[in-house]
């Protein structure tokens, strides 16, 4: 108990706020910059999903639907 104690009191007396500080705004930053990057290509970010999601839920026209997946 005792040095459960002491590990905490040695915690309270270091540094370590400044350096998490920083951490905590660099990572303010990036997300500021994220949310701009998307907002400016929302709408190609759009268009690129959209076409994504068309391609997947396509039906195939030339596939054999008899063919097993992996065969030529």
């Amino acid at each position: 108990m005792n040095r459960m104690i002491q590990g905490v009191r040695r915690f309270l007396r270091e540094d370590e706020g400044a350096a998490i500080a920083e951490y905590g705004l660099l990572l303010a930053i990036v997300a500021v910059g994220l949310i701009a990057i998307l907002t400016a290509f929302r709408n190609d970010i759009a268009t690129w999903w959209n076409g994504m999601r068309e391609d997947i839920t396509a039906t195939p026209t030339d596939a054999d639907p008899n063919a097993l997946p992996g065969t030529p």
